[in-house]
């Protein structure tokens, strides 16, 4: 990544994280404001807006131009999240506590449900004759976001889960929201109706290539380079793309002494280490690559199609996903 892109991804973190805090001051928030701030004050890699952001640039739109659509979708994938580790129980996001385990789960549910409602006060700053359009695209994303979660959390009941099961839970849970905001790029700056399609599709190959990334990670990045416990997928029996192919393609024998080192809870690092072994073995690990790199081809080719468009940023942002490490 050269460093002129580099100082760009800083500015325009900064300009959003600026403006955010606009929406986590909304005075009508009331006895929500503290949850409510802790959240989106809360500075991640912000990958989603950018994403918006640089979309429209491609079509000529500036920052100040779509900086608050781009923040409505931002919004409501943290109000997503908040109810997730609820649904999850999970203690932790991005270093911090989650804000049921700070306060209790009934904040949390309420904070959800003023995130959304700040996500569509966002949303009335788009383009009047644009705003029709976005609100039914906003609709449909949470509805698809809420189609994806209930999935993901059915896999764990169900053992008949295929891996083009996953790929469809993770279409709608991960790679949904990053084509919606390429889309709305596109769409808000007033790209051509194949510019959008062309855009959208880019961004749900990104998603795809982007959330198997993230199941290999867990199973063969470093502990301090990813920040939390390596192998917790493979202790939690989680059914990622790799652990289902493997469930998939592995003989008997090795896939009941894979089952017996996963899915307890807890995996020591003996036990990760032979999982990993069997993983590889087994083609599992070189497989889950294949599929991830073929998503992010797919993307890169999707860029190619704007032929007459500068999007020199938009393939530094994909080369920044293919190549981060964690």
């Amino acid at each position: 990544m050269d460093n002129d892109f580099t100082q760009k991804l800083d500015r325009l973190r900064e300009q959003i994280n600026k403006r955010i805090e606009f929406y986590a001051c909304e005075k009508n928030l009331n006895s929500m404001a503290e949850p409510v701030r802790y959240i989106l004050l809360n500075k991640g890699k912000r990958l989603r807006p950018i994403l918006t952001l640089l979309s429209a640039e491609v079509f000529g739109f500036n920052t100040k131009k779509t900086i608050d659509v781009a923040l409505a979708f931002e919004i409501l994938h943290n109000f997503t999240l908040v109810h997730d580790d609820i649904m999850d129980n999970d203690d932790f996001r991005r270093g911090k506590e989650t804000v049921h385990k700070k306060w209790n789960v009934s904040v949390a549910i309420l904070t959800g449900d003023a995130l959304l409602g700040l996500a569509y006060k966002a949303l009335t700053f788009a383009p009047s004759k644009k705003l029709s359009f976005l609100v039914e695209l906003m609709n449909q994303t949470n509805l698809d976001l809420c189609d994806g979660q209930n999935l993901d959390k059915d896999f764990e009941k169900r053992k008949d889960v295929t891996t083009a099961d996953y790929v469809k839970m993770i279409s709608l849970k991960t790679a949904k929201l990053l084509s919606v905001c390429a889309k709305t790029g596109a769409f808000v700056s007033n790209a051509s109706e194949r510019e959008v399609q062309i855009l959208e599709n880019f961004g749900n190959e990104l998603g795809l290539g982007f959330q198997i990334q993230d199941d290999l990670f867990d199973i063969v990045t470093e502990q301090n380079i990813l920040g939390k416990d390596i192998g917790s997928d493979l202790a939690e029996g989680k059914k990622t793309f790799a652990y289902l192919h493997a469930v998939e393609t592995l003989p008997k024998e090795k896939l009941n002494r894979f089952f017996t080192l996963t899915g307890k809870g807890t995996i020591s690092k003996t036990e990760l280490e032979e999982a990993k072994k069997i993983l590889y073995e087994n083609g599992t690990i070189q497989i889950c690559e294949k599929e991830m790199n073929f998503h992010f081809s797919n993307a890169e080719k999707c860029l190619f199609e704007l032929k007459d468009k500068n999007t020199k940023n938009l393939h530094n942002f994909l080369n920044l996903v293919v190549t981060r490490k964690f």
